[in-house]
């Protein structure tokens, strides 16, 4: 079983171990009132610096939760960061987009009014906001991730078009990739060619970060206008891709899992 801490949960370092007190209210409700966890049962808790504790359960008070053990190995962080784009879906698509994503292991997510956007960044609400980040802590949890994927506040296009043109990370090497239904370009053949760079660059600098944008339109795709825009934007830190996905037209909150699914497999095998 696996959770985050949260910023009232306490950890006293001790001479031979770790304890860890258990405050946050929500937390709390989820182990005890729902899981029905018992004294003796082993928990391994994260806390915001990605500190792994495998601990055992020792008491269960009215409002915390007292648990010792030992500091965890640290997990070694992954080259690449995925950072999707995802055009606001209607409905409550974007809780289940959120959730897959954040299984497979997507970092961050970045909801994006476009054109053909139906919901619109005005309809975003504050508990909208929450419900997501409880979605994406959920799923990482459960398929045991060391950290918890980010969620951001909705933005217009014209913001991602000034993300792309203004990015600049010296330390990291960016790779956009535009799914678009139109484009016939093979991705796994752009993908080949990404790794080559990869491998010539790694030669020259070890361990250089890479960022992989992914970019899914709404219900109703991205326009021919939007494909324009990305066109013009020729950075030399930036590749930017259009892509397709194959011969079937995808929807909206199963675009961006397939293209999450192949890009993992294909960069990191």
């Amino acid at each position: 079983m696996q959770i985050f801490l949260k910023d009232e949960d306490i950890i006293n370092k001790k001479e031979n171990d770790t304890e860890v007190v258990i405050q946050n209210r929500e937390t709390y409700h989820h182990l005890v009132d729902v899981l029905r966890i018992e004294k003796g049962e082993n928990l391994v808790a994260i806390d915001k610096n990605e500190n792994i504790f495998n601990l055992k359960i020792v008491k269960i008070n009215k409002k915390s939760i007292i648990a010792n053990g030992e500091k965890g190995k640290e997990i070694k962080e992954n080259q690449f960061k995925y950072i999707l784009f995802q055009g606001i879906p209607k409905s409550k698509k974007l809780d289940d987009i959120v959730e897959k994503t954040t299984e497979i292991g997507i970092d961050q997510i970045i909801p994006i009014e476009m054109e053909r956007s139906i919901v619109k960044k005005r309809d975003f609400n504050k508990n909208k906001e929450e419900r997501l980040k409880s979605k994406a802590e959920s799923a990482s949890a459960q398929s045991k991730r060391n950290n918890i994927t980010e969620i951001h506040k909705p933005i217009y296009f014209s913001e991602f078009i000034k993300i792309l043109e203004e990015k600049q990370d010296q330390n990291a090497k960016t790779y956009v990739f535009v799914f678009y239904e139109k484009e016939n370009k093979s991705l796994k053949e752009q993908i080949k060619e990404i790794k080559k760079q990869i491998q010539k660059e790694e030669k020259v600098e070890d361990n250089k970060n890479i960022n992989i944008i992914i970019l899914i339109g709404p219900e109703g795709g991205i326009s021919e206008k939007e494909i324009e825009e990305i066109n013009k934007i020729k950075k030399i830190k930036i590749d930017i891709h259009i892509s397709s996905l194959g011969k079937n037209i995808l929807r909206t909150e199963t675009a961006g899992i397939v293209a999450l699914s192949i890009l993992k497999y294909e960069l990191e095998s």
